[in-house]
């Protein structure tokens, strides 16, 4: 509920640029279309925890074949190496990764698919589930 205000608040530089917000559906065709999605973890998902980094953009993005820069929380690492998603701590780290990997779409396309190999074998809501019948259990 409080994405957009998170946002402006987190990081005001990029709140010039922001053109919206899209779900459902048309945000992973969004999603889709750009090379390189940044994901910031916002207060609204890290519920008081400053080391919880794992959203769904982690995910879906995945699912879309985009490669991801996503905000660095010690727990992503938890699921995902460094060679599978890239991470950045401020601002200038950002910049430079995200034009770093602009550069190379053969690198960015090795990361997807080992990010996206994980996931479907591990990652998924059958695989959740599976979990939580079998702690139940």
């Amino acid at each position: 509920p409080n994405f957009e205000s998170d946002t402006a608040v987190m990081y005001p530089d990029l709140s010039s640029s922001y053109m919206g917000g899209v779900w459902g559906k048309s945000m992973l065709e969004a999603m889709g279309q750009v090379q390189v999605l940044i994901n910031p973890v916002h207060r609204s998902y890290m519920m008081g925890k400053s080391d919880n980094v794992t959203n769904f953009r982690n995910f879906e993005s995945l699912g879309e074949y985009t490669f991801q820069l996503s905000e660095y929380k010690p727990s992503i690492r938890e699921i995902f190496d460094e060679n599978e998603v890239a991470t950045y701590e401020n601002m200038d780290e950002l910049n430079d990764k995200v034009n770093y990997f602009l550069k190379r779409p053969q690198e960015r396309q090795k990361m997807i698919t080992k990010a996206r190999d994980k996931v479907l074998s591990g990652h998924l809501y059958s695989h959740r589930m599976k979990q939580i019948v079998n702690s139940i259990k």
